[in-house]
């Protein structure tokens, strides 16, 4: 091997390992105070990229905290970019 590349390798391995642990966070974020004052819905948890995903109106638990059936999960609608 040449010497560059040889002096290279350790650097290339540690950007590697750190790549290789990255956390993906599974939990969806928590919408609550974003969906109490922006237009929200529920939309159906899917796996696939090239779904249709159902929707369904938000429910409201006696505190104002917004919540939707299970199988589905919080997400804001009303955000004009």
């Amino acid at each position: 091997m040449k010497p560059a590349l040889l002096s290279a390798l350790p650097l290339l391995l540690a950007l590697a390992a750190c790549g290789s642990d990255s956390v993906i966070e599974e939990k969806p974020a928590d919408l609550r105070l974003a969906c109490k004052t922006l237009p929200c819905d529920c939309v159906e948890i899917a796996d696939g990229f090239f779904v249709t995903r159902k929707t369904t109106e938000i429910s409201w638990k006696d505190n104002g905290d917004p919540y939707c059936p299970a199988g589905y999960q919080l997400r804001v609608t009303g955000i004009k970019r």
